[in-house]
């Protein structure tokens, strides 16, 4: 049977009495929250700022996945696709930036892109702060520091940012993929490799999409590969990797004109152009040699066919210095760590680099920037051990450490790129090879591909 309502009316009407009291109480501490919300943020600490805030970056909006609004590929010449203006995120609102204005980049610096392993991009611009840019992956300036070309969607579309305009364009959707792609000299043209279901990859086919007409022309079907300009911008040496360990090497003209092949069946090669575009000189190995550990030394002219220069005997890698005038190269090691030599063009003067026992060519923190400087001198090299060490290859001193923990490559003659990890993020200063390291800025991430040109266009991207 059920209790009487005369017996319980009693604690009923207690237990009410407990629930407005209760109701009331919570009022209370909701409105003192509130007005403590408000109070306002705690005054910035004084001196160098301090560990940026543990806190996510907010979405770009602005820069979100424009997947659903791709057009179709196309392989007819189009004009650019889709252009937006993009607004920046303000400076109030950079993520894990301190609680005071973070300094300026120096005047002297010209445009630095960097992607974080987060495919966030962020603009490093001289005499301005660092600020978030857009998102996307393999950041490339143009020469003039004008356009900043990308990819997105994993990557089949290749996109430009324009910097005096704050827009962004879809500039090629790839089929399915775009593998490579190189400015010219002048900026007014982008190079682009890509492949298809049923051709070779990467070698695929190789597109030139004028811009900022975006006029889009095929220079080469299946055999394109990646393009490497001549300094002029007159011509293309094309490096063709197949699936299988094969490689070949042509060149042809900016327009697509007098394609021809140069080597073919190769296993791998390195090659640099002559600074004043009258050809490249290439290290190559061939399939089946009966000397596989060697190099062969190529002059490779621009018109004529390539003439062998030397050939380097039991070399395993080899990187050009900037102009092809000399190269570094390491030998094939047989239980001690071997040093680098350092040779001509030729092959001849050859010469151990003093103390680089156990140095590796190609160890630099991320890709984009070179290891050896614009001028020849200086090469950044990584040990073993993953310490950086800087090579004068002018004096042929015993290298140098660097006392950074990172290093990323060149941005000028005077100048590289180190780096300094701070827990999930990364202090950046640009470094003298004598001299001193300023800091740039303290990024939320760890970098992943780099880009630089020596000026940046007037007008460039106000930000907020």
């Amino acid at each position: 049977m059920g209790i009487s309502p005369l017996l319980d009316a009693a604690p009923s009407r207690q237990r009410i009495c407990q629930s407005l009291l209760t109701i009331c109480l919570c009022l209370a501490l909701l409105l003192l929250h509130t007005h403590c919300g408000h109070a306002g943020p705690s005054p910035p600490a004084t001196g160098a700022p301090g560990p940026p805030a543990s806190r996510s970056p907010p979405p770009l909006t602005a820069t979100s996945s424009p997947s659903a609004s791709v057009p179709a590929p196309s392989i007819s010449p189009t004009a650019l696709q889709q252009a937006t203006a993009i607004p920046l995120p303000s400076r109030t609102a950079v993520p894990g930036a301190a609680t005071v204005e973070p300094p300026c980049a120096p005047a002297d610096l010209g445009c630095l892109a960097v992607q974080l392993t987060t495919d966030d991009m962020w603009l490093l611009r001289g005499g301005d702060v660092p600020r978030p840019l857009t998102q996307g992956r393999w950041p490339l300036w143009s020469p003039d520091g004008r356009f900043l070309a990308f990819v997105r969607a994993f990557p089949t579309e290749v996109w430009i940012r324009n910097l005096c305009q704050s827009t962004e364009t879809l500039l090629y959707v790839g089929r399915p993929l775009v593998y490579d792609m190189a400015w010219s000299p002048d900026g007014t043209m982008l190079a682009l490799t890509n492949g298809a279901e049923a051709k070779y990859v990467p070698t695929g086919d190789l597109w030139r999409v004028d811009v900022p007409q975006g006029t889009v022309t095929q220079l080469a079907e299946e055999h394109g590969g990646s393009p490497h300009f001549s300094p002029d911008g007159r011509w293309i040496a094309l490096v063709r990797t197949y699936w299988s360990p094969r490689v070949s090497l042509a060149i042809m003209r900016s327009d697509g004109a007098e394609h021809r092949l140069l080597f073919d069946d190769l296993l791998s090669q390195s090659l640099a152009w002559a600074a004043d575009s009258s050809g490249f000189a290439v290290a190559l190995m061939r399939l089946g040699a009966s000397a596989p550990s060697d190099r062969e030394l190529w002059w490779v002219p621009v018109s004529g066919e390539p003439l062998p220069l030397g050939t380097l005997v039991g070399a395993s890698d080899v990187l050009w210095q900037p102009g092809a005038q000399r190269l570094l190269y390491t030998l094939l090691g047989e239980g001690e760590p071997a040093p680098l030599h350092l040779a001509q063009r030729d092959g001849s003067g050859d010469v151990i680099v003093p103390g680089s026992q156990g140095l590796i060519l190609r160890g630099l923190y991320a890709s984009g920037l070179p290891a050896w400087s614009p001028d020849g001198r200086w090469f950044l090299a990584a040990g073993l051990s993953g310490h950086f060490h800087l090579l004068d290859l002018q004096g042929l001193g015993p290298p140098r450490p660097i006392e950074m923990e990172l290093a990323y490559g060149w941005l000028d003659a005077g100048h590289y790129l180190a780096g300094q990890r701070q827990g999930e993020r990364v202090d950046l200063y640009r470094c003298q090879p004598l001299g001193a390291c300023q800091f740039l800025a303290r990024l939320p991430g760890s970098v992943e591909a780099l880009s630089y040109a020596g000026q940046c266009a007037e007008g460039t991207d106000p930000g907020g």
